[in-house]
């Protein structure tokens, strides 16, 4: 899988007709200068308290890209590979008849997300899994289809695609890699597929494919409660007024970077005016938001909030947020969200944009 985010940049010299930059890009270049990676120039700007603008940084990487200053050649082979994906879609290379005869069993059973489950749900996922070696271009996923296939990445990598609104081409916004959970939604929820996800690296893939009789019944009988819980993480996100753009096969990486919170009424995850290090997503109850006196919205399962702190206002909040009854909500660090986006600068971009707009929007309830 290519990960620029973790590879240093290799830059040319800076001729003197280069365009002028801003504060913030001007901080990311001359880190890039130093050596450092994405990542690593995240980090560095987090310890100083200062704000990361991912758009910018990503339009920073690609105008370097397009005056031909870096180079390493990694981020050719990225930026050449957003451009052939933007084009159509091709038509669809389906699974059908690339089943390999191999146990699932030795895979499945390492695999993060059966850590902590009892024997009896492991072993129910392996008795209904085939091991896949797929092709660039197979589909693992199609956008609008109502597949209820679960896949785990053993090798290879898959591109995760948003259509274009006037159908005339696709977005690449993000790669999956080795222990990427592809799908859950659709197997768990039996929710249609919101984006492509397509191979674009010869990978090694388990797939689970649905069976009613089975899954029905042991997931309302014997599911392991903190599987549980994350079915309805994995539901009130996907669900999300805020997140509803970033499709539901790119949720594991926000689930496993968050922290289950049970509050009571009355609590205050948030005031005004004060600092804040996380952001949050309801999943089940309800709080309020609060400017000054008034209340300006009522949050419940799926919706987001304190982005806005993390993305523009150097951690103040923007308002007062208060559970109305108990309420669980998946609370994300601001260290482990930015760690996240700093490892997905495309995933990233999309974050802010979202954010964006939500504080434009807030800005005009007030």
């Amino acid at each position: 899988m290519i990960r620029i985010e973790i590879q240093p940049l290799s830059l040319k010299p800076i001729p003197p007709d280069f365009p002028s930059l801003g504060d913030g890009p001007m901080a990311y270049l001359e880190l890039f200068r130093q050596g450092k990676t994405i990542s690593q120039t995240v980090s560095v700007l987090l310890e100083q308290g200062r704000l990361v603008r991912f758009t910018q940084m990503f339009d920073l990487v690609q105008l370097l890209y397009k005056k031909n200053l870096i180079q390493n050649p990694m981020f050719k082979s990225f930026f050449d590979k957003l451009e052939a994906h933007a084009k159509p879609a091709p038509k669809a290379h389906l699974l059908s008849a690339l089943f390999k005869k191999e146990k699932p069993d030795e895979y499945l059973t390492r695999h993060p997300f059966f850590r902590s489950q009892p024997p009896v749900i492991t072993s129910l996922f392996c008795k209904h899994a085939e091991v896949i070696e797929a092709k660039p271009g197979t589909f693992l996923c199609q956008k609008g289809h109502l597949e209820r296939d679960l896949f785990f990445m053993i090798d290879g990598e898959a591109g995760i695609y948003r259509h274009a609104e006037n159908g005339q081409g696709r977005k690449l916004i993000g790669f999956f890699g080795k222990d990427a959970v592809i799908g859950e939604v659709g197997f768990f929820m039996g929710e249609i597929r919101t984006a492509d996800v397509v191979v674009t690296k010869a990978a090694k893939i388990v797939a689970v494919r649905y069976d009613e009789d089975a899954f029905g019944r042991t997931m309302d009988k014997d599911l392991a409660k903190n599987m549980q819980m994350r079915l309805r993480v994995v539901h009130a996100l996907a669900k999300s007024p805020f997140l509803k753009s970033i499709p539901e096969e790119a949720m594991s990486s926000l689930i496993f970077s968050g922290k289950l919170r049970d509050v009571k009424e009355f609590d205050v995850l948030c005031k005004e005016g004060e600092q804040g290090d996380s952001c949050f997503v309801v999943i089940s109850g309800s709080v309020s938001v609060a400017k000054g006196p008034k209340t300006i919205n009522v949050l419940g399962p799926g919706e987001a909030f304190g982005e806005i702190a993390l993305f523009f206002t150097q951690g103040v909040r923007t308002a007062t947020v208060m559970a109305q009854r108990e309420t669980t909500v998946l609370e994300i660090k601001a260290k482990d969200f930015y760690g996240l986006l700093s490892e997905n600068l495309l995933l990233a971009a999309e974050f802010e944009k979202l954010a964006l707009a939500r504080s434009e929007k807030l800005k005009q309830s007030a």
